[in-house]
């Protein structure tokens, strides 16, 4: 295979690819210390910047017609890179190993009434805290149709 002529044009083209000097040398059939040599010239080390430059606009220019084109995937790797957004946060939710049943009468309220307020006031209510909270209410009505029944025993 004859050997590529290792102009300032031609480094500038392949650097568009984002190569290593490493690459830079295997691709000319040259050595890496004559490449490090090379960039310590102006117009050597102009070329390789330029062409990394054009590689990220071409990139970018890329990854903006994709998400032109509705890839969804794109649109929020996009939006979080350049407009600052973000995941909503998870919580870690601790949870008991001691069921609502188990639980005192005087505690299951409680703990109803902290789900109900975190609810009203819109605080990182997640699923779990909507499954306990129903669990909790439930647990507090059976108590309440038992003392009923025994009520009326």
């Amino acid at each position: 295979m004859a050997k590529r002529s290792f102009t300032v044009e031609a480094l500038r083209e392949l650097c568009e690819l984002h190569v290593t000097q490493a690459e830079v040398a295997a691709y000319f059939g040259v050595s890496e210390k004559l490449v490090s040599r090379r960039l310590e010239e102006v117009e050597y080390r102009e070329a390789f910047e330029e062409g990394r430059a054009n590689g990220k606009r071409s990139l970018r220019r890329w990854q903006m017609d994709a998400a032109r084109s509705g890839d969804r995937v794109m649109l929020i790797w996009l939006g979080k890179q350049l407009l600052g957004q973000r995941e909503p946060e998870q919580r870690l939710v601790e949870t008991s190993t001691v069921s609502y049943r188990e639980m005192p009468e005087v505690d299951r309220r409680r703990r109803l009434e902290e789900l109900m307020s975190r609810r009203e006031a819109g605080v990182g209510e997640t699923v779990a805290d909507r499954k306990r909270a129903a669990a909790a209410g439930r647990e507090v009505v059976r108590g309440q149709a038992a003392l009923q029944l025994k009520g009326q025993g």
